[in-house]
C-alpha cells in the first residue's frame, strides 16, 4: 500500500489508526537512516552543537594520574616558562610575561573520545583554553575563582568535537591559552593531557 492510498483510506475514515502510525514511524526511521548514511558526521555535530557546552568539562575528580598512553607532542611554545610544582615528580606551565596569553600547540594522535587535563588558576582573570589549532572550535575551557583551584582537579577536553572528531586514530593539534598571572598548566614527564 502507497502513502496516496493511506492518505485516502484515512479520508475515508476506514483506515486504523495504529496502521497509520506504523507506517509514519517507518517514514522517519528511513528518513533518518538516509541522513545518517549521507552525513556521517551527523551525531558527533548533534552531540557537540548540543550537549557538549552545557557540560561542566570538570569530572569531578581531584587526583593526579601517574601516566598517559595518549601520543602526544609539542609543536610550538609562545610566552610559557616552566617550573617545578609542589608535587614529586610534576612540573607546571604558566605565561611568562602574565600581560599577555602563553600558548602552547600539541599534535595528538586521537584514539579516544575525550581526555584528562590539569590546569589551576586563582583569580578572575585567569584562565585556560582548549581549542583545535586553526578552528573556531573551543574544546574546553576552565577559568579562575577567588581560591586557588585544587591541586589535581580533572578538565576534560572533549576530542570527540574536533574536526573529523567521529574518526579514530587521526592526528589533531591542540591550542592551549593560558591567562593571566595565576594560570597554570600542570604535566607531568612532558605529558599534558592524560
Amino acid at each position: 500500500m502507497t502513502a496516496q492510498g493511506l492518505n485516502r483510506l484515512e479520508q475515508e475514515g476506514r483506515a486504523r489508526p495504529s496502521l497509520l502510525f506504523v507506517f509514519r514511524v517507518l517514514l522517519c526511521v528511513a528518513v533518518i537512516s538516509v541522513l545518517s548514511a549521507a552525513y556521517t558526521s551527523l551525531p558527533q555535530c548533534a552531540y557537540c552543537q548540543l550537549a557538549a557546552p552545557f557540560k561542566t568539562g570538570v569530572t569531578g575528580l581531584s587526583y593526579l594520574l601517574e601516566c598517559s598512553n595518549l601520543r602526544q607532542s609539542v609543536q610550538n611554545v609562545d610566552n610559557l616558562v616552566e617550573e617545578t610544582s609542589e608535587v614529586s615528580g610534576w612540573t607546571l606551565l604558566r605565561p611568562a610575561d602574565p600581560s599577555r596569553p602563553g600558548q602552547i600547540v600539541l599534535k595528538v594522535k586521537k584514539d579516544r573520545q575525550d581526555c584528562i587535563f590539569y590546569p589551576r588558576m586563582s583569580g578572575a582573570e585567569a584562565f585556560v583554553e582548549v581549542w583545535e589549532d586553526g578552528q573556531p572550535k573551543r574544546l574546553a575551557a576552565a577559568t579562575g575563582a577567588a581560591a586557588w583551584s585544587p591541586i589535581g582537579r580533572q578538565h576534560v577536553v572533549e576530542l570527540y568535537c574536533a574536526e573529523n572528531g567521529a574518526r579514530q586514530d587521526i592526528d589533531v593539534n591542540l591550542r592551549i591559552v593560558l591567562n593571566g598571572r595565576w594560570a597554570q598548566l600542570w604535566m607531568k614527564d612532558g605529558r599534558i593531557l592524560f
